[in-house]
């Protein structure tokens, strides 16, 4: 049994997805000047599209152990190590998965471990070749259950490579209507949109659409503070109707929120 030698790094990629064609969608909230003082420029936006890596189709195995001893609890994950793993029946599954371990007693590790929900050792996870649970083992674990539990993840993996594919999809339209909503102007929208989206990645564990998602949130930010910046600007009797009015348009943006309130304060 050889496990990877970069598993951290592995095990950190996980849910990295590859890009696709982007879609551009126009940006007519700025061609009509709605957040610069001088008028707008023509302009489009990007919103980038993801597909499944199809450099790597295996399931993941991610054997969470420890390094320091203590009583009995070293000794359950060597008994895996020595017998589960090294059993001839296993040693003919190795090659169907990608084999990761992970160290719980390195503070390196920490958000790995919070990312799974590991809290004691030795652990197992299965995963999809996007790094979604499908079955854990906590605990000692003897070869016969360990092949039911391999053979298990195996055949599901065609079924969950499809549903990984439908929702990636899925998403990715979502992406576009982010977009596009920020692009007409819609602001709250956008950033109702690209919150589902960071919530529902994050949950997925699809990193690269959580990170399209925070730029969208992003630009929904710097779009928020420029707003404020040209009510300001532009001044007259309803500018502080105007800017209250923001907090509506923004919500939830702090950093929207801080500048209003500071744009208030100096009137």
């Amino acid at each position: 049994m050889q496990f990877d030698p970069n598993s951290y790094e592995a095990a950190n990629d996980l849910g990295v997805l590859g890009e696709a064609t982007p879609v551009t969608v126009d940006d007519s909230a700025t061609s009509r000047g709605d957040y610069s003082v001088d008028g707008g420029a023509t302009g489009s936006l990007t919103a980038k599209q993801f597909v499944r890596p199809a450099n790597e189709t295996r399931p993941v195995v991610i054997f969470f152990y420890c390094s320091v001893i203590q009583g009995e609890k070293m000794c359950s994950c060597e008994v895996i190590r020595r017998m589960a793993f090294s059993d001839v029946r296993t040693t003919a599954h190795v090659g169907n998965f990608r084999w990761l371990e992970i160290d719980v007693d390195d503070a390196r590790n920490a958000d790995i471990l919070q990312q799974f929900r590991v809290t004691s050792s030795p652990t197992l996870v299965f995963c999809d070749p996007l790094g979604n649970e499908v079955g854990r083992v906590e605990g000692p674990i003897h070869a016969g259950r360990l092949i039911n539990e391999l053979t298990s993840a195996l055949g599901g993996s065609g079924q969950t490579m499809g549903r990984n594919d439908r929702t990636i999809a899925d998403m990715n339209g979502k992406i576009v209507d982010g977009w596009r909503l920020l692009g007409a102007g819609d602001c709250k929208g956008a950033v109702r949109e690209f919150r589902r989206l960071q919530a529902q990645a994050t949950r997925l564990r699809y990193r690269s659409i959580r990170v399209e998602a925070e730029r969208g949130l992003e630009a929904c930010k710097e779009r928020g503070i420029a707003r404020v910046r040209q009510v300001v600007a532009q001044g007259g009797e309803d500018v502080v109707r105007n800017l209250n009015a923001l907090r509506e348009e923004f919500p939830g943006i702090r950093e929207v929120r801080d500048a209003i309130g500071e744009a208030l304060a100096s009137r």
